[in-house]
């Protein structure tokens, strides 16, 4: 993800001296005629780069993330695992906006690569994902079902619950300190926080990072 996000951030450098050139190129009007022929020389590639750039920067800003559609990315940055963790969930105030003619909703849940709930296949982006459990955990979907429909309401839910089906365990996905996680299709979330408890030198200790996502982007 994060990767697109880099090469999102220099194409928007590139795009700003790319205006820089199409000014100058208006100013060299003003000037004497051979600087006037340089920058005119300059004045149509320029434009026509930042078209480009413009429209590539938009296609990579859609790239970024597991899902096609409407999205709510998550960054939780947690301090550096050093005992064993007791427990780890995620809390979020959410409501679900159900679609005409949807007798239930068609919510997903992306940690680290593994996706659960009841994602629609043909916007889940193959490249993001590590396992698709979807077949068989839909525990996301159904807690949403209860505390969220098409009504506010707080969701807590336990991160080993969304892997599984998958060996995948919570200690590894929390070893580097940080973890990425995306909500979709139908989901507002206005609040959410991450809350790791682990047990060191006898002692639980937990701590708790709370963020205010980015709002769904399509």
């Amino acid at each position: 993800m994060h990767r697109f996000a880099t090469i999102g951030l220099w194409l928007r450098i590139a795009g700003l001296y790319a205006l820089y050139l199409v000014a100058r190129g208006l100013t060299a009007v003003f000037e004497s005629r051979p600087v006037r022929t340089l920058w005119a020389a300059m004045f149509v590639p320029a434009v026509v780069s930042l078209v480009m750039i413009a429209s590539l920067t938009r296609s990579l800003e859609n790239e970024v993330g597991p899902f096609d559609g409407r999205q709510v990315p998550m960054v939780f940055e947690v301090e550096p695992v050093v005992g064993e963790i007791t427990s780890a969930h995620l809390i979020l105030d959410a409501a679900v906006q159900l679609r005409a003619g949807e007798v239930r909703s068609s919510e997903a849940i992306w940690v680290e690569g593994y996706v659960s709930g009841r994602p629609e296949a043909q916007l889940v982006r193959p490249s993001f994902v590590r396992e698709d459990l979807s077949a068989t955990n839909t525990l996301f979907a159904d807690a949403l079902e209860v505390c969220c429909r098409q009504r506010p309401g707080r969701l807590r839910i336990e991160l080993h619950r969304l892997l599984f089906g998958s060996n995948a365990t919570v200690t590894a996905l929390l070893a580097d300190g940080r973890l990425d996680v995306v909500v979709a299709n139908d989901t507002q979330i206005d609040y959410a926080a991450l809350v790791v408890c682990q047990r060191v030198d006898g002692e639980t200790l937990c701590q708790r990072t709370e963020i205010t996502p980015r709002q769904p982007r399509t």
